[in-house]
Parts: C-alpha cells; structure tokens; sequence
C-alpha cells in the first residue's frame, strides 16, 4: 500500500500529539498526586 503524500491522514498526527499530550498529562499528574500520599523517607 503505496499512499502518495496527498493521500496521506493529515488529521493523524495531531490527534496522536493531542493523545499524548493528554496521557503524559495525566501521568505527571498521578505522580505529583501520589508524592504527596505516599511519604517516603
């Protein structure tokens, strides 16, 4: 399946960045959230 660049999904790429930036946001999140449960040390 040979797409030319025309062809390619151009919406793609931007809902990829979108989904990552929401799952690294909600990963740092979860860690600043359970750094101040858990007090080690």
């Amino acid at each position: 399946m040979d797409l030319k660049p025309e062809e390619h999904p151009k919406g793609s790429f931007i809902l990829v960045l979108i989904f990552f930036a929401i799952f690294m946001g909600m990963y740092l999140l979860n860690w600043k959230q359970l750094s101040e449960i858990w007090h080690v040390g």
